[in-house]
């Protein structure tokens, strides 16, 4: 989210006197990160121009900020994130995508988060996370039965939405019901048990099973 032209005097930081607003020194993340971590987040969208300033730290981990001639060696653990599996993959790649040498500089332990639709046992947790500034607000057992039959095509920051917008919508003395979803996710509960059945294999799992997995 860097302003484009900003991205090496963010990063690097740079000295009184670099640039004509450079008024005073300042340190930038990496110099910040000192001994610690820096994240960067949605690393697909950087532009070519500053992928190859990070990968030239990357290599040699010496900093140089804006306006400096000596270059200083930084102790910084590097974790990036990024959306576009090409960027990973080594698939054609449009702009934005990640150099190949990044790639290769960032990937000692590749983490692959699968999508929220494939994890539904994470739901209860992230519902109390986001739950966390308002904790006397819950869900009922259908309403949180209608959460996992979702989908969730847009992942967790869907979900983040829905359950901020429902404890907003309930009045605070009754548990989020189906009439604080949206309608789509509302009515997931009561199309799924026949949607299951004709993909069902087996026999269908009966209310305890059902209400086990609710508590797990």
């Amino acid at each position: 989210a860097i302003p484009r032209d900003l991205v090496e005097s963010e990063l690097f930081g740079y000295r009184q006197g670099a640039h004509s607003t450079a008024h005073a020194a300042k340190p930038g993340l990496i110099e910040e990160a000192e001994g610690g971590t820096l994240f960067l987040d949605e690393i697909g969208e950087m532009t070519g121009e500053a992928q190859t300033k990070l990968l030239r730290f990357l290599q040699d981990r010496e900093l140089t900020p804006l306006g400096a001639t000596r270059p200083r060696r930084m102790d910084v653990r590097i974790i990036a994130a990024t959306n576009r599996t090409s960027s990973l993959t080594g698939a054609a790649r449009g702009p934005g995508g990640l150099r190949d040498d990044i790639v290769a500089h960032l990937g000692a332990a590749p983490v692959h988060l699968p999508p929220l639709r494939s994890r539904v046992e994470d739901l209860g947790a992230l519902v109390a996370y986001f739950l966390r500034a308002t904790p006397s607000v819950s869900f009922d057992q259908p309403t949180f039965r209608a959460l996992c039959l979702h989908t969730w095509p847009l992942n967790v920051r869907e979900l983040e939405k829905i359950v901020t917008t429902a404890a907003v919508l309930s009045p605070g003395v009754k548990p989020i019901g189906l009439r604080d979803l949206p309608e789509p996710i509302a009515r997931a509960i009561e199309t799924a048990p026949a949607s299951a059945a004709r993909r069902a294999s087996g026999p269908s799992p009966t209310p305890a099973q059902l209400e086990e997995l609710l508590r797990r």
